[in-house]
């Protein structure tokens, strides 16, 4: 007689038969190509390999690259760095007068305060990791001495200057485009503005070259300079400036230096530089250049020309003393003179005192100064301070407010 199967086997027949299925299941997706892991390791191993050889392609193509640029010596711009610098000078001026207030600005024009804001962005590129490629833009805001109106020049390209290292001893200077004495001045800050010295270092020129010779405790630069009429519309006949300046500098111990700069500067009738080429023309504001008082004097003597020196020591980075003179010769015999001493360390108070004058015909000029500076960190400086102008028989003090701020 056969026996029903009962509840339990009934059960454990469903148990076997759901363990068979799943052991099918698993056997059949383990047995697929696509999830049998050795395959897999196969797949990523043939991928990897083909990213590899891309990536090694292209690192051969850059390497190439690199090394063309590496021994290819006429290269200019190789690991070429770009540093940019800007700086803000503000110059205000309250005379204290009764009676002609532009002609106490005129006065104090010729002391050497230009009031006004002078605005200039300096680019820095590093060439060869030891030569300079130098770009100055200049803006100016500036009221005139003798007239009420206020004028104003447009960003422009003021400077453009390649210093060439050759090695410790020597150095090479190349300045097709706004020149200036200072130029070439060692230890010249391409940012820094200075009054403090004859007014033809500063005057701007066309074209320059110049080389500067270091030794162990002495250095000296040596510099020609050329510009031509400052407008388009010169003529032939028109005079044109050839300036030599040159500079000695002599270190005898540490901490004190001593500078004597020194400038011929002559005036000669010939074609308008434009005929030279591009290196003569000037470009931005120097195209709007007014003519200064010394080319207005030697207008028509052929015989001008300006002869500057200077002097000056600085102890421990901080303390300066400065004295200089300048002889215009001209239809006017021209003297100017100036005096200055000042201690300006950094994040510290600092002062500052000058005296300085000018002899030009019946014109005597006299005035005295000082002037404290406040180091506000970060490139900021404040300089407060008076000044008193004896001209003639115009006597009058006036405060004066000055302010740079490098970024």
């Amino acid at each position: 007689m056969e026996t029903k199967p009962s509840l339990v086997d009934n059960i454990k027949g469903i148990m076997k038969s759901g363990e068979e299925f799943v052991k099918g299941a698993f056997l059949r997706i383990s047995d697929s190509p696509n999830h049998n892991p050795i395959e897999i390791l196969k797949r990523l191993q043939r991928e990897a390999f083909s990213d590899l050889m891309k990536l090694r392609d292209r690192q051969d193509k850059v390497e190439s690259v690199l090394s063309f640029y590496k021994f290819s010596k006429g290269f200019p711009f190789q690991e070429a760095t770009t540093r940019v610098k800007a700086v803000i000078d503000v110059v205000a001026a309250l005379p204290y007068v009764e009676d002609d207030f532009l002609q106490a600005m005129g006065s104090l024009d010729r002391t050497g305060t230009k009031t006004g804001i002078n605005t200039r962005f300096i680019f820095e590129t590093v060439l060869r990791q030891k030569d300079a490629l130098v770009a100055e833009l200049t803006t100016t805001q500036q009221r005139t001495a003798h007239q009420s109106r206020i004028f104003e020049s447009p960003l422009s390209l003021t400077t453009l200057m390649y210093s060439a290292n050759i090695n410790y001893w020597l150095s090479l200077v190349s300045i097709p485009l706004g020149a200036r004495c200072t130029n070439f001045a060692q230890g010249h800050n391409i940012g820094g503005f200075s009054s403090d010295g004859p007014p033809s270092f500063n005057q701007y020129h066309n074209c320059a070259a110049g080389l500067t010779v270091k030794g162990i405790n002495l250095s000296a630069s040596l510099a020609a300079l050329a510009s031509g009429p400052a407008t388009q519309q010169a003529t032939a006949g028109s005079k044109c400036c050839l300036a030599t300046f040159g500079q000695v500098s002599y270190h005898p111990i540490d901490g004190l230096k001593i500078t004597l700069s020194g400038l011929w500067q002559i005036y000669r009738s010939s074609p308008r530089l434009a005929k030279l080429g591009s290196l003569a023309i000037p470009l931005g504001r120097l195209r709007e250049q007014k003519t200064s008082e010394v080319t207005q004097n030697i207008a028509d003597n052929n015989s001008a020309g300006t002869i500057a020196v200077m002097l000056d020591s600085e102890f421990d980075e901080s303390t300066k003393i400065k004295g200089w003179f300048e002889v215009e010769k001209s239809t006017a015999r021209s003297v100017r003179w100036g005096m200055s001493i000042f201690d300006t360390p950094e994040n510290e108070l600092g002062w500052g005192l000058r005296m300085g004058g000018m002899g030009k015909g019946q014109l005597n000029h006299l005035h005295l100064g000082g002037f404290l500076n406040f180091d506000l960190g970060r490139g900021a400086k404040l300089q407060p301070g008076v000044v008193y102008v004896m001209e003639g028989r115009s006597h009058f003090p006036a405060l004066v407010f000055e302010s740079s701020w490098s970024m």
